[in-house]
């Protein structure tokens, strides 16, 4: 069993819950009370997360009693120590800690939800390249999918989309007739407008193009999901959990 999971934080750091767990809100969601509940609740095994040291975002990928693919597996870098997560609710949130234990969740959603087998788990997190760039369909895929034809036409969209920016060398003429601030704003409201219009009415209309323009996006999104995730949750389910402890990663830490 296995997820992807799109996760993203403002306060530097990524986990996984119990869903359940956000019946009980916390009092306070920040400060040095927080830093301590935190830090209970995941050496209890109710949280584990990885303190990033940076706000980021990007996939993880959750594995639960499941190999690594090797293609995969040679991205990724083990970080140390194995850690208890309880899942008693059998629904996995993963995603920002600021969500954690939070009636108001701002950076978590359905799609951050696994199901999986209600239970205890021994939790190995694995980190992904620090330069995680996506990766994109190359111009013969894209060329073998759309044909020549339709790949040509698209193309020629995308140059003629950037034709717009030639909007912009109405500043320096303008700039001596009327000012550089009155320049800018006419510059600026010629290029945007050039955008929204080609976007709205010939584009919007242009069954050919949007017809080509989703089978380009799927593309896309296929393809990066064949990349390598920022971490990778490995999830062993646990028959007995006693002398298992929880716990915490920081980067810096086991950098």
């Amino acid at each position: 069993m296995k997820a992807r999971i799109d996760t993203g934080t403002d306060i530097a750091m990524l986990g996984a819950w119990d869903a359940s767990r956000n019946a009980s809100p916390l009092k306070k969601l920040w400060g040095k009370e927080y830093d301590s509940n935190l830090k209970s609740d995941a050496d209890a095994g109710h949280l584990f997360f990885i303190a990033t040291g940076a706000d980021c975002g990007g996939p993880i990928d959750v594995l639960v009693q499941e190999d690594i693919e090797p293609e995969i597996r040679k991205e990724m870098t083990l970080l140390p120590g194995e850690f208890l997560l309880c899942v008693p609710s059998g629904t996995l949130v993963v995603g920002g800690v600021e969500d954690y234990r939070s009636t108001r969740p701002r950076i978590t959603g359905d799609s951050s939800l696994m199901r999986i087998p209600a239970g205890n788990y021994l939790v190995k997190a694995h980190r992904g390249p620090e330069e995680n760039i996506p990766v994109t369909p190359t111009k013969e895929e894209l060329k073998e999918l759309l044909g020549e034809e339709d790949f040509q036409y698209h193309q020629r969209s995308i140059r003629n989309g950037c034709l717009g920016y030639l909007t912009l060398l109405l500043w320096p003429i303008l700039w001596p007739l009327i000012g550089w601030k009155l320049a800018t704003g006419v510059a600026v409201v010629v290029v945007v407008g050039w955008f929204l219009i080609r976007e709205r009415i010939f584009l919007r209309y242009d069954e050919r193009y949007q017809r080509i323009n989703k089978l380009v996006n799927d593309a896309y999104q296929k393809a990066d999901a064949q990349g390598p995730p920022i971490f990778l949750l490995e999830l062993r389910p646990l028959e007995n959990s006693a002398g298992k402890q929880g716990g915490s990663i920081d980067l810096h830490s086991s950098s």
